[in-house]
């Protein structure tokens, strides 16, 4: 799809530079090996936005019904992107507006609803796709009939009505506050054209934003709730610097081509530009927990189109040679700098970080959890146990909900404390211990037998902090050997 896009816009170069930007971004490579819908999802709304936009620019009944189903696959793929409903209208309305009027005078006479009756047709698809997609279970529910468990969609979400549904993966949803805003009214009678699993699923993921019950991270800093900022703040921490380099090069050139006449029409950058930014806005502003960079995976393919496009049509309508040679300068220096920092740490991409961050071994002091550390580096732990066979006893707390028996671990134990004397410290035994870097930050254990018992608590590996590592296994499993018992209370700060 980037290359698709790229090409389109500004020729085959253009379309390789778009699809290299999305095959070496750090964060793509990361999360496309994951067992995650992000990065999948991510395609899939990029192909939606993609054959929605040649629909704009060439508006046919067979390419409305092409949209409509990559519409539906995209949101069955990810509920973030239920937003491409309200936003492509809009688009549309300002594509036709941003039209040239030459092109404008040439169409025939009731276009407009020709098209407006192309795009319900597509809308309609894509929802038909979705409700295909779960087996139309619970489809065109009356609104009343659903209990949120939101304060968004709740009624009164400090008062408890007991109920014997309980929505999937919610094992403690009967001791949720629960209602229903919509309950009375004339909306209460309104069937919703979507599975009743999707909207229970959206309500769920609402609630989790509101009220997460897990502490955030941040820049060395725990809290209850998230911060507005914080996908800001991964952006220029897990952004590669070539990449930053290109997208100002692209700045540079957007502006400096704002008055010529390129390649690339006025009225195709809302389309590349503002997607990306309602999605990140509508991400930022939950602010219940911050938690997971992966959240604004899906604005990454129409920025990077975005980026090589614009250069790509700067270096083919450059007025001189210097402003030539310079883009083209700049685009292979930050090409070249996003490839070999991504390659520097390839396989261990889910702990990217860029250099002013202070690389992958810097990381923690930014940003833990699924942008660091999700057990990816269990395999690598297995290698380092099996070349170091005397490294007994060896201590596991890995944050991952892997079971060690499914790929070979053996002859591990569990982290446990101790007391030298009843009212004594608790201690850390001698040992070998090969440690999440989320745990040693101070992350709740997440494991699974053999790894972690839950009643080791957050804060009780953080003493191992105060030590060097002996070796690590990729960049977020830190091994320790403790020739002492260590207290625990040996713990730093934040």
């Amino acid at each position: 799809m980037c290359y698709a896009w790229g090409r389109d816009l500004a020729g085959p170069w253009t379309g390789v530079l778009s699809a290299s930007l999305w095959c070496f971004s750090p964060n793509v490579l990361a999360h496309a090996q994951l067992c995650t819908p992000d990065a999948h999802a991510t395609a899939m709304g990029a192909a939606a936005c993609y054959t929605f936009w040649r629909w704009l620019q060439a508006p046919t009944w067979t390419q409305a019904i092409v949209t409509g189903c990559v519409l539906g696959a995209a949101e069955l793929a990810k509920t973030t992107l239920i937003i491409f409903y309200p936003i492509w209208p809009l688009l549309w309305i300002g594509y036709r507006v941003l039209e040239p009027a030459e092109q404008r005078a040439n169409r025939a006479p009731g276009w407009w609803v020709r098209e407006l009756g192309m795009l319900a047709a597509r809308m309609a698809i894509g929802i038909y796709v979705l409700n295909f997609g779960y087996g139309f279970e619970g489809s065109f529910s009356p609104l009343r009939s659903y209990e949120f468990v939101s304060r968004l969609f709740a009624e009164d979400p400090s008062r408890n009505i007991p109920t014997t549904s309980t929505p999937p993966g919610d094992d403690q949803a009967n001791d949720r506050p629960r209602g229903n805003r919509f309950g009375n009214g004339w909306l209460a009678q309104l069937p919703v054209p979507l599975p009743k699993h999707y909207i229970v699923g959206i309500d769920l993921q609402q609630r989790d934003f509101e009220a997460y019950g897990q502490r955030s991270y941040l820049a060395g800093t725990f809290r209850e709730r998230g911060w507005w900022y914080y996908y800001l703040y991964v952006l220029g921490v897990k952004t590669s610097l070539g990449m930053w380099l290109l997208a100002g090069l692209a700045s540079v050139c957007a502006v400096g081509f704002l008055r010529q006449r390129t390649r690339i029409p006025g009225r195709d950058q809302p389309m590349l530009l503002v997607v990306p930014a309602t999605i990140f806005v509508v991400v930022s502003s939950k602010t219940g927990f911050s938690e997971h960079g992966r959240y604004i995976l899906p604005c990454v393919p129409l920025v990077l189109v975005w980026i090589a496009a614009t250069i790509g049509t700067a270096i083919r309508t450059s007025q001189t040679k210097t402003a030539h040679v310079t883009a083209i300068v700049g685009t292979f220096i930050g090409l070249c700098w996003t490839l070999g920092s991504v390659a520097s740490v390839f396989p261990h991409t889910l702990s990217y970080f860029n250099a002013i961050a202070g690389g992958p071994r810097g990381g923690p002091r930014h940003l833990l959890h699924s942008n660091i550390d999700w057990g990816q580096d269990l395999l690598f732990l297995k290698r380092w146990m099996d070349n170091h066979p005397t490294a007994q006893p060896l201590h596991v707390a890995v944050f991952a909900g892997l079971d060690p028996a499914a790929i070979g671990f053996s002859d591990v134990q569990t982290v446990t404390t101790k007391r030298t004397r009843p009212d004594g410290p608790e201690m850390l035994p001698a040992g070998w211990y090969a440690v999440s870097v989320n745990l040693l930050y101070g992350y709740d254990l997440f494991g699974r037998d053999g790894m972690a018992q839950p009643h080791v608590h957050s804060g009780t590996l953080t003493s191992l902090r105060t030590l060097e590592p002996t070796d690590r296994a990729g960049y977020s499993i830190y091994i320790y050997h403790l020739p002492t018992d260590l207290p625990v209370d040996a713990a730093p700060s934040g």
